[in-house]
């Protein structure tokens, strides 16, 4: 994976989001041919790379590391809301994204659902038109989604990801609230156990994410990285 990264460092999007070649099986194919199962397979593999550069103390922290964590997985967000905004035919744009952020959830990738919901949820206030002419299909998904990530569902939210018996990547944008809302005086001046024993004094949520962030960063990758498409993946992180 850092090998692919590497070889595609300080390159960017030239044909633009819809319209750069991707091979799969030795075929060129751009964005929207890709199966979402196998897109929202490698932002797993892509987000799970980019995480595996951290620590927890890197998470409790919010270390600088982190920060160019956070920068970089955004990408997954700027995808989603670039195609869609550039694509012509915006149903089939929604569509997709529906498709992946529905497959990234079964997967146990609660962030990227996340990320690419947020993202579709940005773009139906842009294009509440479009949003209208979607199959019932993907407006149903994204109310399923709706009662996962909505702003006021996050009971809803602790409880499936609580009930997930996959290794499972937790919204790290929860994770950052959990961490402003402890509020331990003097934190950054302490390090290592002593900063994790003084967070965890103050609340009892570390643990149902901390946990199986923990698991999730010391595991073997879950996918295999597809070459085309990570190029493809960090053509994007370097445009975004």
């Amino acid at each position: 994976m850092g090998e692919i990264m590497g070889d595609c460092q300080g390159e960017k999007i030239r044909e633009g989001i819809l319209k750069e070649p991707i091979e799969i099986d030795g075929k060129d194919k751009t964005l929207f041919e890709i199966k979402p199962k196998m897109f929202a397979e490698q932002l797993f593999a892509l987000d799970l790379w980019l995480m595996k550069k951290l620590t927890i103390f890197d998470f409790l922290s919010k270390s600088k590391e982190f920060s160019v964590y956070v920068k970089q997985v955004s990408c997954v967000e700027f995808i989603t809301e670039a195609a869609v905004k550039y694509s012509e035919k915006k149903k089939k744009a929604f569509e997709f994204f529906m498709n992946v952020a529905i497959e990234s959830l079964e997967l146990g990738e609660y962030n990227v659902a996340f990320m690419v919901y947020s993202a579709v949820t940005s773009q139906i206030i842009l294009f509440c038109d479009d949003w209208e002419d979607v199959s019932k299909s993907c407006s149903e998904k994204y109310k399923d989604l709706e009662q996962i990530f909505g702003i006021s569902n996050v009971k809803e939210y602790t409880k499936h990801f609580e009930q997930c018996k996959r290794n499972k990547v937790p919204i790290v944008a929860n994770i950052i609230g959990i961490i402003d809302r402890c509020n331990v005086e003097k934190l950054s001046e302490l390090k290592g156990d002593d900063y994790a024993l003084a967070f965890a004094s103050r609340t009892r949520l570390p643990g149902r994410v901390l946990v199986p962030l923990y698991n999730i960063l010391k595991n073997q990758p879950v996918f295999t990285p597809e070459p085309s498409l990570q190029r493809f993946l960090g053509l994007c992180l370097n445009t975004q």
